[in-house]
């Protein structure tokens, strides 16, 4: 049996089949879009869209676990002492003065001293305000809240029992009458008379550095 040949109208056809598979393979690899600097600047900025609305924002995250504590520092240095109160600072304190009983006597004497914490710069001038004095410019307070002028040491008697007069000296100097830079001595002086009950002086006082 002898093979056909096709006949011309076949091969024309597949030669147009052929031709439009191909072109058309061509066609699409010319074509085809691979990278945006294939699309001009000016149509780029065309496509693109505006910009939406800000979308709400997400739910706090938990929070995270505490760090390592960190190295202490190194000790800072001290502070140094107060040699003397500077000027205008005021330091308080309390004083007593008491014997208790007769000791047969008809005078006696009692004494205390007071040490300022801090030493002044110079010995202040001293007041002794008997209990119900009223208060003077130099010493504007009272035994329950006391003051001082700068440059001034003010004692204040809050109490007293058969009491005579009380004097205030600097027991630096062997009793000169006056405080001293680093304290006072309040001495109270009385008569017994036979009182079993004895005799004394307290209250507060306060000074301030000149």
């Amino acid at each position: 049996m002898r093979n056909r040949l096709p006949s011309p109208a076949m091969i024309v056809a597949l030669a147009a089949l052929l031709f439009a598979v191909t072109g058309s393979a061509i066609a699409a690899k010319h074509y085809l879009i691979t990278s945006k600097r294939q699309i001009a600047p000016k149509v780029l900025k065309s496509l693109k869209g505006k910009r939406g609305k800000t979308g709400v924002a997400g739910p706090a995250g938990a929070v995270g676990a505490a760090g390592a504590t960190g190295a202490a520092g190194a000790a800072g240095a001290a502070g140094p002492l107060l040699d003397t109160l500077p000027s205008g600072r005021t330091m308080r304190g309390v004083y007593t003065t008491y014997v208790i009983g007769d000791t047969g006597q008809a005078q006696a004497l009692a004494a205390t001293a007071v040490t300022f914490p801090i030493a002044l710069a110079a010995a202040p001038t001293a007041h002794f305000l008997n209990k119900g004095d009223p208060a003077t410019t130099q010493c504007p307070g009272s035994a329950a809240a006391p003051s001082a002028l700068a440059g001034h040491l003010c004692v204040y008697e809050g109490g007293q029992v058969a009491n005579g007069a009380s004097v205030i000296s600097d027991p630096a100097t062997q009793g000169a009458p006056g405080s001293g830079r680093y304290g006072f001595k309040v001495s109270t002086g009385a008569g017994f008379g036979g009182s079993p009950y004895g005799f004394g002086s307290w209250g507060t006082w306060a000074v301030t550095a000149p």
